[in-house]
């Protein structure tokens, strides 16, 4: 029950990105509106299918690589439906819906096994440590789509060629730095907050809060990574390009600390916290 509403859901992303690709090139209007109760539609029929999971593990279903990126998408999804709300940035849809795409439709196609839960998922402060993880994630991602607008921007508008008519729709330089800053800051407050509710659940369930496995390491190198590009927009004045490409870089660390590790179980992350 639960993938064929993923798989309706994909269904739903997949017409408001392409809603939103014709949006941005022809600016219709009516096609911004498709984009945005496409990706409601699907957003109701994902949280409904990730209900069902929740319901058949008495969990908060995210305890294996299918199920974490099903969550992610549907956190990234929620975390840019708001800022369109808010911003009425309908536009980056075009950038953020393919991203969204890319993390679901592995969802449906990962096999997992579906094995007994390991009494630490009982933890009662993981629930919260997940869901701040994930979100923290899904603002990455945003803030990574931003940023990949922004280079596309950039160059086309220095290039001035045929092409810098159409993205002259997107927002200007400013508008998206900006938009990229609180995104990463937002994410890198996040990842500090996971890091610290993972180090109280680890210290609950295995008597230590710190066991230098691959992904606590590499989760220290993001939160080093992000905490390193917020202070150099603080303090040194960073813009721009070099803080889009970064801000790309450490979504794709993040991406390769859940899915790669996860794909290779050596540790309590590995899938089932055993």
């Amino acid at each position: 029950m639960s993938h064929a509403l993923l798989g309706l859901a994909t269904l739903a992303y997949c017409g408001a990105g392409v809603a939103y690709l014709w949006y941005l090139v022809h600016a219709d209007a009516p096609a911004a509106r498709f984009g945005v109760w496409g990706l409601a539609a699907g957003l109701v029929l994902h949280g409904a299918a990730i209900s069902v999971g929740l319901l058949h593990h008495d969990f908060l279903p995210a305890t294996n690589v299918r199920e974490g990126l099903s969550l992610l998408a549907w956190l990234m999804g929620i975390s840019y439906l708001v800022l369109d709300r808010k911003l009425h940035l309908p536009i980056l849809g075009a950038f953020v819906l393919p991203l969204v795409l890319v993390v679901a439709l592995p969802a449906l196609a990962v096999p997992m096994p579906d094995l007994p839960l390991s009494p630490a998922l009982h933890d009662g402060l993981l629930p919260f440590h997940v869901v701040i993880a994930f979100l923290g994630e899904a603002l990455f991602a945003v803030a990574s789509g931003v940023g990949f607008a922004y280079l596309v921007q950039e160059r086309e508008l220095k290039r001035r060629g045929r092409l810098a008519v159409l993205w002259a729709k997107l927002p200007a330089l400013e508008v998206l730095d900006g938009l990229n800053r609180r995104l990463v800051l937002w994410g890198f407050a996040l990842l500090s907050f996971t890091i610290v509710t993972g180090a109280l659940v680890a210290k609950a369930t295995w008597g230590s809060a710190w066991s230098w496995e691959p992904r606590e390491l590499l989760a220290f190198v993001t939160w080093i990574l992000f905490g390193g590009l917020v202070w150099a927009r603080q303090l040194a004045g960073w813009r721009g390009r070099r803080v889009a490409v970064l801000t790309m870089a450490g979504f794709l660390l993040v991406m390769f600390s859940f899915v790669g590790l996860a794909l290779c179980p050596v540790d309590r992350h590995g899938g089932m916290f055993q």
